[in-house]
């Protein structure tokens, strides 16, 4: 494994332990708990999508690369949104915007490896950002 690897699984099992210390703490009410739970969680999948991409360099493997990259573009959004909602008293037009861009933001994530719209990667497995 490659030295960030290591990092990214650290910083992974702390914010598990974070996430345990929310779902137990008695501070938040049910509907922050909830976004809190979902960011913590992207957050998660976002550092695991870095270890994909790390073993996809070591292994040559296209495939993982396009999936991690997928999985670390479409989740960062995720979480700052989710920490937008935790946040806020109540839905309002801010947070309706947010949303919108977030749908957005996962539909170019998600067709990224076929458009090429936030990143690209070469037979090489070499990473290169895109114009969004």
């Amino acid at each position: 494994m490659l030295d960030f690897t290591y990092i990214y699984i650290m910083t992974a099992v702390a914010l598990l332990l974070l996430l345990t210390i929310v779902n137990r703490s008695s501070y938040f009410e049910g509907r922050k708990i909830r976004y809190y739970r979902l960011a913590i969680l992207a957050d998660i999948a976002i550092l695991l999508g870095y270890v994909g991409r790390d073993l996809s360099e070591r292994l040559s493997e296209l495939v993982l690369a396009h999936i991690s990259n997928t999985i670390i573009y479409a989740c960062a959004p995720m979480s700052m949104y989710f920490l937008l909602l935790a946040s806020t008293k109540e839905p309002n037009k801010l947070t309706s915007l947010c949303k919108s861009l977030e749908v957005l933001s996962l539909v170019i994530a998600i067709s990224s490896p076929f458009t090429g719209l936030f990143y690209t990667v070469s037979p090489e497995i070499i990473y290169s950002r895109a114009p969004f």
